[in-house]
């Protein structure tokens, strides 16, 4: 069982460096593209450094956050931690949300991605690409972070 988990992980952390070296490669590549239409010097922002997703990475959120979770959703992987009762709390508080019951629902659960995720560090771009992943994987985080229903049995 411990040799098929670290495998997962071995095989978990390839895919996410693999994944992580593409996306650097086209942000660097759509960066040059803007530099070279540019006909004035200016001064180009030093590219973010990207997370690289290993063991040593994974490790970290986990003393940060607690548990750390990876849903994948068609081509698309997600590592994210656990909503706390702070941001919770911070996300049902927030005024700047729709009067719309369905639009509101919404917000929230996009708003639930954007907080609870920590790779890939494009993922607000691929919730407004990609139709219903913020709805999914908004219910994940939700259910994950305590907010399932639970058992009761009667007495």
């Amino acid at each position: 069982m411990k040799n098929a988990q670290k495998t997962l992980e071995k095989q978990m952390a390839a895919e996410m460096e693999a994944e992580t070296e593409v996306q650097t490669k086209a942000k660097a590549k759509a960066k040059e593209a803007v530099v070279e239409e540019a006909d004035v010097e200016a001064e180009v922002e030093a590219p973010k450094k990207p997370v690289t997703l290993n063991k040593q990475q994974i490790d970290e959120w986990k003393k940060q956050y607690g548990k750390v979770f990876r849903t994948v959703i068609g081509s698309d992987a997600f590592i994210w931690h656990r909503l706390t009762r702070k941001e919770y709390v911070a996300l049902m508080m927030d005024e700047n949300v729709s009067e719309d019951g369905d639009e509101r629902l919404y917000q929230r659960q996009e708003m639930a991605c954007k907080t609870a995720i920590l790779w890939p560090e494009n993922a607000d771009e691929i919730l407004q690409a990609e139709g219903c992943i913020a709805s999914n994987l908004g219910g994940v985080i939700m259910e994950r972070s305590g907010f399932n229903l639970p058992v009761t049995d009667e007495m």
